[in-house]
């Protein structure tokens, strides 16, 4: 099976045990080559050190709170394998993201929730989530480390390998992303990123990403003024996945494919 190498920036040792460290690829020995990162001041430089050390092509950056199924190994290499003969060289792949027309596509899990829009993976879209990404260290493709803390980067990356000429995918190996609930307004450094990849990618704009569209100052500034407004206003929203089918999420780790299982028990 195609070796592949696992980093992931660590900032709680507790989320990290009970999600990304229980998932059978870390705990079966020699799965995967996993790099943990602690201390780094971006989520940039703590992968970019990471592809330096990797003994792997086959790079997966992915989040503490990630929960990998007991299959997913398999279906995630199979699916990167047929997309590669398919379509050759790709740049970026990822379980969800969204096109150049806005439409989100992917597969998922939010704790006890399906996310799987009805179109056919793989799929091409412009930018990916970066609860997790995947991407070759032969592709030469690196994080910005301009980037001033730990977010955008999935943005940015896959924006640099259109610029390279490769195409960016979602693929059909889903898994789960035990994040919490955001409350109150985006952190001051989610604008600060956003900022500065409106500057970067300035010539490229509108660019879709799963938090909204970049297109310049205009939206940065009514998406902040946003922001403020509904933190003035205690506005607390529900989580975006709380309409989404639920799922056995017992079945679902053990690679039961749950489209379509709105009605499961849970």
């Amino acid at each position: 099976m195609l070796p592949i190498t696992l980093v992931v920036p660590v900032g709680d040792e507790n989320i990290f045990r009970n999600c990304l460290l229980s998932s059978r690829i870390v705990k079966d020995a020699g799965a995967c080559e996993l790099i943990a990162q602690r201390g780094w001041s971006t989520a940039a430089k703590a992968f970019n050190d990471a592809i330096d050390r990797a003994h792997n092509d086959l790079i997966v950056c992915l989040h503490q709170d990630v929960l990998l199924p007991d299959e997913w190994h398999e279906r995630f290499v199979s699916a990167i394998t047929q997309l590669e003969m398919q379509q050759g060289p790709i740049g970026v792949a990822g379980c969800a993201g969204i096109t150049s027309h806005g439409k989100p596509v992917g597969h998922m899990y939010r704790h006890d929730r399906e996310f799987h829009p009805p179109v056919a993976l793989p799929a091409a879209v412009e930018t990916l989530d970066e609860m997790l990404i995947c991407f070759r260290k032969s592709s030469g493709l690196r994080f910005d480390e301009k980037l001033p803390s730990f977010f955008g980067y999935a943005v940015d990356l896959c924006l640099e390998a259109s610029r390279r000429g490769l195409k960016n995918y979602t693929i059909d190996a889903p898994c789960f992303h035990q994040t919490k609930s955001r409350e109150g307004r985006l952190p001051e450094q989610f604008f600060m990123n956003w900022n500065y990849l409106c500057d970067k990618w300035k010539d490229y704009l509108p660019v879709q990403t799963l938090t909204g569209t970049l297109n310049g100052k205009r939206s940065y500034n009514a998406h902040k003024l946003i922001e403020s407004i509904k933190e003035k206003i205690g506005y607390a929203p529900e989580p975006w996945w709380t309409d989404l089918p639920k799922i056995d999420t017992v079945a679902a780790l053990r690679g039961f494919d749950a489209v379509g299982a709105k009605d499961a028990k849970i």
